[in-house]
């Protein structure tokens, strides 16, 4: 146990979402990597290290990037239930959240996330409408890489790769109903459970 601060049961709520909406907008934050928990289609527990990309308090979510073909997300698409942990070592909270999550693929959610992660983004043309392909992709897809010399060649491929990076892209959005933050202390551990049913009000 070390001297973290004792973090009292009115301030708890504001605490935990403060911290969670910190970590998912900041890169180096350690708690922006948490572990996603799932249940596979054999019913079977199972987890993977996950990054942060966002949260909001408003809406109740938290979201994360992903591949479209990953096992995690057949997982969520015959179970939806799912649990969050993440680990705050200087304040030594663990903060679980709990709840059901929904997979974005080619639509308004995934194409805002694929643009804001994109880091070619102020290089490359926007992505088409949901599903439907542009031109220079089509075009290049089943075919050799272009020849580079060409002029205009390495935009092309990099449109092309870029498509083809969205095709395979998925944003998992987790809506909480509860959540549980747990602070080991001197003396013990302090756990509270917040459920968004009752607007986040602690119950020790």
């Amino acid at each position: 146990m070390n001297d973290a601060r004792l973090i009292e049961s009115h301030e708890i709520a504001d605490w935990t979402w403060q911290r969670v909406m910190r970590a998912a907008d900041d890169p180096a934050d350690a708690m922006r990597l948490v572990t996603l928990a799932t249940v596979t289609p054999e019913h079977r527990p199972s987890a993977r290290m996950m990054v942060l990309r966002g949260a909001e308090r408003g809406a109740a979510r938290i979201w994360f990037h992903t591949h479209a073909a990953d096992g995690k997300v057949a997982d969520l698409s015959l179970n939806p239930a799912a649990t969050v942990v993440a680990w705050d070592a200087e304040s030594q909270v663990q903060v679980r959240l709990s709840g059901y999550a929904g997979v974005h693929r080619l639509d308004q959610v995934a194409r805002m996330n694929f643009d804001q992660g994109s880091s070619l983004r102020a290089r490359l043309a926007p992505v088409g409408d949901a599903g439907a392909q542009e031109p220079a992709a089509a075009e290049f897809e089943g075919r050799s890489a272009p020849d580079l010399l060409w002029p205009g060649a390495s935009e092309e491929l990099v449109h092309a790769l870029t498509h083809k990076a969205w095709r395979r892209f998925a944003v998992i959005e987790l809506s909480i109903g509860i959540i549980e933050t747990i602070q080991s202390v001197r003396g013990g551990t302090r756990r509270f459970v917040l459920r968004a049913s009752n607007d986040w009000q602690a119950a020790g």
